[in-house]
């Protein structure tokens, strides 16, 4: 499915955000409080699997807004965008924005892809999210 042009501003005051999303995209709050923004068709494919927990869920792709995680060593600042970064593995095999926020960190991360195992991987994903933060709205102070 091909992403719209058209977007919908979503709040997400758990995790302090909100932001721009394509039009034909949905929400979904994953077992442990997790957002996973993805096509229709996922969302309908995991809402099925949801009624019928013996369904694996296999190849779904979106992006995940998530609680600020550990195992993320590497933390660069982005350039004006006080208290966001882009945080890494050691490996780099995970990236994510991270914002940080007086009552917990908030994770975006790229989701179904698998590790990154090369230069490009990394510098694609990284691309990726910075496009990504350019939707996201704070709704309080850092």
């Amino acid at each position: 499915m091909e992403t719209a042009k058209e977007t919908v501003t979503k709040k997400f005051p758990k995790f302090n955000i909100e932001m721009k999303v394509p039009k034909n995209t949905n929400a979904i709050e994953l077992a442990k409080g997790d957002i996973l923004i993805t096509d229709r068709g996922t969302y309908r494919y995991l809402q099925c699997i949801q009624t019928n927990p013996n369904w694996a869920a296999k190849d779904v792709f979106g992006f995940l807004i998530s609680r600020g995680t550990q195992g993320y060593p590497i933390n660069e600042q982005l350039p004006n965008m006080p208290s966001s970064y882009i945080v890494a593995t050691k490996n780099y095999e995970r990236v994510a924005l991270r914002f940080i926020f007086d009552n917990g960190n908030t994770d975006i991360s790229l989701y179904g892809g698998g590790p990154l195992v090369s230069k490009q991987d990394v510098k694609d994903e990284v691309e990726s999210l910075l496009e990504i933060m350019e939707t996201v709205t704070f709704l309080s102070n850092y």
